[in-house]
């Protein structure tokens, strides 16, 4: 696997072990990125200070998930829990901004709040994030879907520009009696590092629905304050 954070790359051995030397820390935190073919990528926050020795793991998904669907069709993809993810006609570009006709290899995963491996599995693996005011704050979620595009050679694809996809998400059967009635989408930056907030998703009989103009991970959550414990 493919290891990067803090400008430093390298690769783990066999066994998954990897070491960042010198590895930059923006003020108190480095990220760190896992890619790999086959896998979406894995991500993890390390908290401390430059100069330390530090550890972490990351936890990768694999793309078991995989449809293959015309570009020129419309297309709804049905998750394992429930949720939908849905694609007009002809609205997929490649990553030079030029329209693409041809098969479109999608894989999409969802991750639960309520199971035991959310923490580990959580892209980022803090839930950091910036509000549509720039503000820092922390994430409580409800749910998140990821989504990969790419067309039969590998390469990366996106939604077009102007297009949009919706979203269903299914709440929890155990988070249903206080989940707010409008809740903010967020997107992961996978440069970055942390979740942006861009849109909003509505309850409609025990399930968030939006939309949205491009795919990584999406994430239904409830803004809080951060808080360090010393």
């Amino acid at each position: 696997v493919k290891v990067s954070g803090g400008g430093e790359t390298t690769i783990t051995d066999n066994y998954g072990v990897f070491l960042l030397s010198n590895a930059a820390f923006t003020g108190d935190f480095c990220y760190i990125k896992a890619e790999k073919n086959g896998y979406f990528i894995g991500s993890n926050t390390v908290h401390g200070q430059a100069g330390q020795e530090l550890l972490t793991e990351i936890t990768m998904q694999a793309q078991d998930n995989i449809v293959v669907y015309p570009s020129g069709e419309a297309k709804e993809i049905v998750l394992s829990n429930g949720s939908v993810v849905s694609f007009p006609a002809n609205a997929i570009k490649t990553l030079d901004d030029k329209p693409y006709t041809g098969n479109v290899n999608l894989t999409s995963v969802y991750l639960d709040p309520t199971a035991a491996n959310f923490a580990q599995v959580t892209p980022g693996g803090d839930l950091r994030a910036y509000n549509a005011q720039g503000q820092d704050v922390m994430l409580y979620s409800y749910g998140m879907v990821g989504v990969e595009l790419r067309d039969d050679a590998g390469n990366q694809l996106q939604l077009a520009d102007g297009q949009k996809a919706d979203i269903s998400m299914p709440v929890p059967t155990g988070m249903q009696g206080k989940a707010p009635a409008t809740i903010p989408l967020w997107y992961f930056d996978e440069n970055k590092g942390v979740w942006i907030e861009e849109g909003e998703a509505k309850l409609q009989n025990g399930k968030y629905v939006g939309t949205v103009s491009h795919f990584t991970y999406w994430n239904c959550d409830v803004p809080g304050n951060r808080a360090k414990l010393k």
